[in-house]
């Protein structure tokens, strides 16, 4: 059993926790969004989608150390992405945003420790519907 079915091990389906990013994020795009140029939190994202990416590719290959070395600087990238947040200007989304940014900490701590590609991929799906949603036209 991973880390991952040992959390949620016990808990009936409506305490399981759901982290959809869509549903943490949406309903703030349609007011303008005050944070750091939205560019640069797209290429974040776009190089934490290539970093996580190789990382996933080395653990099938088992490249152990290039693996652990794509993973943290990933991590890297979430640190970056926490601090582009600005809590004063939109607080229900940064909040949102910065739960996000912590279950994809924590699933990237998680692959480090369990060279757990699951926890690779649950990064991509959470990271991959905002690049879309940064990179819509003001």
């Amino acid at each position: 059993m991973n880390r991952r079915e040992s959390m949620n091990q016990g808990l009936s389906d409506s305490m399981r926790p759901t982290l959809s990013p869509a549903s943490l994020v949406a309903p703030h795009l349609a007011a303008p969004l005050p944070f750091v140029t939205s560019g640069l939190v797209v290429l974040l994202y776009v190089s934490l989608m290539l970093l996580v990416t190789e990382a996933h590719e080395a653990l099938d290959t088992k490249e152990i150390g290039r693996a652990r070395d794509r993973i943290c600087h990933a991590q890297a990238a979430i640190d970056e992405l926490i601090a582009t947040v600005e809590p004063k200007a939109a607080p229900q989304l940064s909040h949102n945003l910065l739960i996000l940014y912590q279950f994809c900490r924590r699933r990237l701590f998680d692959a480090t420790m369990d060279l757990d590609p699951n926890a690779l991929e649950d990064v991509m799906c959470a990271i991959a519907p905002l690049i879309d949603a940064w990179a819509l036209p003001a």
